[in-house]
């Protein structure tokens, strides 16, 4: 009933898809006759109270499966209601394709795994994707502690990382983590000193962007015209487009991205140009051209 659920979305839309999938979803459809289909990104189980009569999902880390899991069987106003194939909790968990081991030189590996992509540590998925074959059934809460201690306790760590193939893996990881807590101690605060003998002191000529947050910077461009929403109701003019950075052009730190080129519109969606690289906004969301 509502199409691919995920962050693309501008506002209007995004809060628009938002009811809908709680209408469909939430503790009030408790009967939903005829079946309904989500196809969701994990924005899905991060802050909507809805309730899954099963669950086919790609792998990702025990911590975040875990929480997924948490929105199947979630209400119990739905157990009278659930088909037959759904009365007990099923979650079908699909793998990237050749596994892990046998692809650590890769930078990605699909399904969300790799370089720039939302789950970067193979070990987490594989220490996570040994735990799912060695049971026939896991029970949670009860089992939550010893799930997450499978996959993040160093003992369990130490393990994987005995056998060859992930010994050269972890080599190649804890360079890039030590990187990272170098540039860290570069730019920590000294909170015991006051804040104007800060001044100057992480002027430097290298003109690196520190990040304060986790997670991928967003661009925000300024539109040369309002972009057409698709569910809002009554629609509201957006006049800009947050975008992940890496689908952007690389740009110089003294000029920024700001030229948005208007283009001709693509199967209804507005289109946009910027520094020649296609971006549009349809019916599934922002779209663009790889």
């Amino acid at each position: 009933r509502t199409p691919a659920y995920h962050s693309r979305y501008a506002k209007p839309d995004r809060l628009a898809l938002d009811a809908a999938v709680r209408r469909d979803f939430g503790p009030e459809a408790a009967a939903r006759p005829g079946g309904c289909l989500l196809l969701s990104t994990q924005v899905a189980e991060q802050s909507l109270d809805v309730d899954f009569d099963l669950l086919l999902t790609d792998l990702c880390p025990i911590d975040v499966l875990l929480q997924r899991i948490g929105r199947l069987h979630r209400h119990a106003a739905r157990s009278d209601h659930r088909p037959a194939v759904a009365r007990r909790a099923r979650v079908i968990v699909v793998e990237p394709e050749g596994g892990f081991t046998d692809q650590l030189e890769k930078k990605s590996i699909g399904l969300g795994w790799g370089d720039n992509q939302p789950y970067h540590d193979y070990a987490h998925g594989e220490l996570t994707l040994r735990q799912i074959d060695s049971k026939a059934a896991i029970s949670i809460p009860a089992e939550n502690r010893a799930l997450i201690e499978a996959v993040y306790h160093p003992a369990a760590r130490e393990r994987l990382r005995a056998e060859p193939a992930w010994a050269r893996y972890w080599q190649r990881s804890e360079l890039h983590a030590a990187h990272e807590r170098f540039v860290a101690t570069t730019v920590a605060l000294p909170f015991g000193q006051p804040y104007h003998a800060c001044a100057g002191l992480y002027d430097n000529e290298l003109s690196i962007d520190y990040r304060t947050r986790l997670g991928l910077d967003t661009v925000r461009l300024d539109l040369p015209y309002p972009v057409h929403c698709w569910y809002a109701a009554p629609p509201a003019p957006v006049l800009t487009a947050d975008l992940p950075q890496w689908c952007l052009p690389k740009q110089d730190k003294e000029q920024p991205l700001t030229t948005v080129t208007p283009r001709p519109p693509r199967d209804g969606a507005t289109c946009f140009a910027v520094a020649e690289h296609l971006y549009w906004y349809g019916p599934d969301g922002w779209e663009w051209e790889s």
